[in-house]
């Protein structure tokens, strides 16, 4: 058994639920990234968009990017505080290193893809970086979930 998997055997339903409502808010905003850009999946760019749907895209981006590392760093942060909580576990750990080392890769991939995407939306690429965006952070947190989360 992982140690997120022990963790979660161990703790007190308030940090459950709000480990899950975490996980939910990161999930709704990667969704809402998806939603917003109405050429996300089509691969156009935002030359098919009317006005509003620019200033819209535009004026939503770096909320939406900000937002999404905030979340992250407190559901990390979060996280690995209750796996600490529990008997047995400590920063020695191997299994809480590669844990948190992963969480760490994944504030730095997103990151990464941010500055991407201040290049892309200064060249006009909005929808582009939109779906780099998107792209990134739900496989990121995809992989995550399925190597550490989903034991």
């Amino acid at each position: 058994m992982g140690i997120y998997a022990q963790t979660l055997k161990n703790i007190a339903t308030e940090d459950f639920e709000r480990l899950e409502d975490e996980h939910q808010r990161l999930h709704d905003s990667i969704d809402i990234i998806r939603s917003t850009c109405i050429n996300l999946e089509n691969l156009l760019s935002c030359q098919n968009c009317n006005r509003v749907q620019i200033a819209t895209c535009k004026g939503r981006l770096t909320s939406f990017s900000y937002n999404l590392i905030s979340i992250s760093e407190n559901h990390f942060d979060f996280e690995e505080s209750i796996m600490l909580q529990v008997a047995g576990i400590s920063k020695e750990s191997e299994e809480f290193h590669n844990h948190q080392q992963s969480h760490q890769n994944i504030l730095k991939e997103l990151k990464e893809a941010l500055s991407e995407c201040d290049l892309l939306d200064s060249q006009g690429r909005t929808a582009e970086c939109y779906r780099l965006l998107y792209r990134r952070a739900a496989e990121l947190h995809e992989e995550h979930g399925r190597l550490f989360d989903l034991e």
